[in-house]
């Protein structure tokens, strides 16, 4: 049984009904948390599973201000431009009004609606929003704007702390927390392993004693993870083979929907070549790449081609990444073991996000990067250390017994003491007897 709002919360009940009117979900009881602890003005930390709905609990205490009349904006750090359009259009969706802003339509035009309160959500990347010559510093100075401010959310919230250190701009997000010191902060991700949530915390100056933390398992029981080793060089792409099976023909039907991730560019256009090679000459582009230097045009037309089915397949980057929700993905692929936990975690997060769907995320590795192989080198390791230290013992051994080498003997024969050919005659021995003495002894006297 939930337990009762404190007083002035809203009650679960109401937030569910104010969410089914608005935005047309009912939200599970966690969504509902968020919410009731947005509204008592606490900060918020929300970990849960990719796929979950915390798009959803971004906008439930956005919805609860609109029924009540009021005319608040939800300020949204996004780490992608493209995620951040995605939600704005989704909001929009629900009749909403909600503004992306990115460098194509940053214009002062925008940022004087926006102060006007014409929009209910803003959605902004880092860079614009710590901008100290922007439009967005201009507005964060004045009252008539920050009044009209009812919480700021950071989506993706782990890059905080794991982007910072390519994007100088998330070190500096933490200024809101001076410029906006009553606005409720709320952070989500699906990967805040301790170290990362405490950098977070801490660039973000929040106050654990005011921080409401929902963590919830971030397990995903709907993708079935694989590690398999890769067969053929890595720059000939032939692992990717599993996409498209051999002998492949249009009266195959459709492939299933596939991402393949990449941490270079180059790689993404190449496996693209090869795996085009492996489609009838007509079936090519059903195979696209997605990268951070397509223009935006360009990759919003290969989302809404992958989106739509028209695409079978994108080799991409982390400019795909993150948040992407595309429910029929049925396939993903990391190829080779060349990111942190967290980010695998994410990027095979991209499938089975439709109800009821399943989805296989498969790691390509390279041979040495098996805990078999580790294992195997480390003993290789070992024998070849005991071998070397066999070989100086027994080169120690050869050194005490007999000069090692031809240089060794010669040396040693220098070393080794000589006499002229022209002795004198050795002494010659008499008995003491001789000389008179009692003892019997042997001496030796010069010759005269």
């Amino acid at each position: 049984m939930p337990t009762a709002p404190e007083r002035g919360t809203p009650s679960v009940e109401n937030i569910r009904d104010v969410s089914q009117k608005l935005l047309k979900k009912r939200p599970c009881l966690w969504q509902v948390r968020v919410a009731q602890h947005l509204a008592r003005g606490k900060d918020v930390v929300c970990c849960v599973r990719t796929g979950a709905g915390k798009t959803l609990s971004f906008w439930l205490h956005l919805a609860l201000s609109i029924s009540q009349g009021l005319k608040k904006i939800s300020l949204v750090v996004t780490p992608l431009n493209l995620l951040g359009k995605q939600n704005a259009l989704d909001l929009t969706s629900y009749g909403i009004p909600a503004i992306a802003i990115s460098k194509e339509n940053a214009s002062a035009e925008v940022f004087q609606a926006i102060g006007n309160g014409q929009y209910r959500a803003v959605i902004i990347n880092p860079e614009l929003l710590t901008d100290s010559d922007g439009e967005m510093s201009q507005l964060f100075g004045k009252s008539s704007f920050t009044s009209k401010l009812l919480n700021v959310i950071f989506d993706e919230g782990h890059c905080v702390s794991t982007w910072a250190g390519f994007r100088g701009a998330y070190g500096r997000v933490g200024m809101l927390r001076y410029m906006l010191p009553d606005i409720p902060f709320y952070v989500a991700s699906a990967t805040l392993p301790s170290t990362i949530l405490a950098d977070v915390l801490e660039t973000l100056n929040m106050q654990r004693h005011r921080t409401e933390f929902i963590q919830h398992s971030n397990d995903r029981p709907d993708i079935y993870i694989k590690v398999q080793e890769m067969m053929s060089g890595v720059q000939t792409f032939k692992d990717l083979a599993l996409c498209v099976p051999d002998g492949y023909t249009e009266a195959s039907g459709p492939l299933d929907k596939f991402v393949a991730f990449f941490d270079k560019i180059v790689d993404t256009e190449g496996a693209v070549r090869y795996l085009r090679s492996r489609l009838p000459n007509h079936l090519a582009k059903k195979i696209r790449w997605f990268h951070a230097t397509m223009t935006n045009e360009f990759r919003d037309e290969h989302l809404e081609s992958f989106r739509s089915g028209e695409t079978w397949g994108l080799c991409v980057t982390d400019a795909f990444g993150m948040g992407m929700d595309l429910p029929d993905i049925k396939l993903v692929i990391q190829y080779k073991a060349t990111c942190d936990l967290c980010t695998l975690w994410q990027r095979f997060g991209r499938g089975a996000r439709g109800l009821g769907t399943d989805a296989v995320a498969i790691l390509l590795v390279e041979k040495k990067d098996l805990e078999s192989e580790r294992q195997a080198k480390a003993e290789r390791a070992v024998k070849r250390a005991k071998a070397k230290e066999a070989g100086k013992v027994a080169k120690r051994k050869r050194n005490d017994n007999a000069p090692a080498t031809p240089a060794k003997r010669v040396a040693l024969a220098d070393l080794t003491p000589s006499f002229p050919r022209n002795l004198p005659a050795p002494p010659i021995p008499l008995r003491l007897a001789e000389l008179g003495s009692p003892r019997a002894d042997t001496i030796y006297i010069k010759r005269l």
